[in-house]
């Protein structure tokens, strides 16, 4: 799964059987995926093994599908071992003695074709995962699936699908957070947050990024607070991001040059998605302080 990509969606699936292993391209064959896997992955009688129950959750969002008869690795470790929560990385080390590279981990997995490297990479991990829970299981032959209540709890788990924040949330939000100042916020800061949060949003669409990669939550506040007027203020306001540079400055400056000259703010102008309502303001309609 890739975490910087706006809608936390599973890029690759690795699959290790006894005989062979398989890396689906879990974008390209989105909407065959459920079709597929789930008679399997719903199978209670079918033995699946994952490490971090956490897994399960988001192959639930991602595809509605709820997986049931699994073990969980990183739990099994814990109950024989006594280690919480270890890595996959160091787990390989203990029970099989290998090294696994973890620098891939943070490699655009949404590269499609992907370069045969991850292939590799990806068709080891899994494999390494199987040999690791034979070796658990000779450990203790008496586990059995009840005996993990962590991976009990997550298997029946309920999650909603994806839905994006809204901007009057957002606000909201960022008035709850900040008592001491409520005072001090006035029409305009409502309307400058909520241009900044919706023009972000746009960009993580646009660009399969999550929102908080372009601009972070920190530095959205901090621009808010010091109201930049130049790209010397920005800059000291905003921290790069990796994937845009500061090639959309321009844009939030924007945002703040034609508020600070008086002009409305139109925020139906501003590209978004049909995960984000928008709000048109009014300064008039709107008293300050009054978020």
């Amino acid at each position: 799964m890739n975490s910087d990509s706006y809608h936390h969606l599973i890029c690759i699936i690795q699959i290790s059987t006894t005989t062979a292993d398989y890396v689906i391209d879990a974008l390209q064959l989105y909407i065959k995926i459920r079709q597929y896997l789930a008679p399997s992955f719903e199978n209670p009688d079918k033995l699946k093994v994952f490490h971090s129950s956490n897994d399960l959750l988001h192959i639930q969002r991602n595809f509605g599908i709820f997986v049931t008869g699994y073990i969980d690795t990183q739990e099994a470790f814990e109950l024989l071992r006594g280690t919480k929560q270890i890595g996959f990385d160091k787990m390989a080390k203990e029970l099989l003695g290998r090294d696994v590279e973890k620098l891939p981990q943070l490699a655009d997995w949404r590269l499609s074709p992907l370069p045969d490297d991850l292939i590799v990479y990806a068709a080891a991990d899994t494999r390494f995962l199987f040999e690791c829970w034979l070796k658990l299981k000779y450990e203790a032959v008496s586990i059995e699936r009840e005996e993990f209540p962590a991976s009990k709890k997550a298997s029946l788990k309920v999650i909603s699908p994806f839905k994006a924040q809204t901007a009057e949330r957002a606000w909201q939000n960022y008035v709850n957070a900040n008592p001491n100042c409520n005072e001090l916020l006035t029409a305009k800061h409502k309307t400058q947050f909520m241009a900044l949060f919706i023009w972000r949003d746009a960009k993580g669409k646009e660009h399969d990024i999550h929102p908080n990669k372009i601009i972070k939550p920190k530095d959205l506040e901090n621009l808010i607070s010091h109201n930049p007027t130049n790209m010397i203020n920005l800059r000291q306001r905003l921290t790069p991001c990796k994937y845009l540079g500061c090639s959309y400055y321009p844009q939030i400056l924007d945002i703040f040059t034609d508020s600070n000259e008086g002009l409305q703010l139109d925020l139906d102008a501003i590209p978004h998605g049909n995960n984000t309502p928008i709000l048109k303001l009014n300064y008039d309609s709107m008293s300050p302080g009054n978020p």
